[in-house]
């Protein structure tokens, strides 16, 4: 799955998760869905051991927040990282394992 098709598919499954579920679908995860389109959403995969399987990798899932948003991405991160993880799966012999804002 290249950046692009990720990004949209995170930001479906938010707002999928935030309709579903009340005490997802707070604030600040309405506004980290509505500022996910216009930021840059992209995945690095490091060299780094997860320590989940034997020789698996981690991935980084970088995203690129406008300043006055960073707060609300910070908060949700978790939540964010949750639900991309589950996107993600295993790719190769990589698995997704953080999140940064940047």
């Amino acid at each position: 799955m290249d950046d692009r098709s990720f990004k949209i598919t995170l930001i479906r499954a938010l707002e999928h998760k935030a309709d579903a579920d009340t005490e997802f679908g707070t604030d600040k995860m309405r506004e980290v869905i509505m500022t996910l389109p216009r930021c840059n959403v992209y995945i690095e995969e490091t060299g780094l051991f997860t320590g989940r399987e034997w020789n698996t990798y981690c991935s980084i899932l970088h995203i690129q927040a406008p300043i006055d948003k960073q707060d609300s991405f910070i908060a949700e991160r978790e939540n964010i990282l949750d639900i991309a993880e589950r996107i993600y799966g295993k790719q190769g012999d990589n698995y997704l394992t953080n999140v940064d804002i940047g």
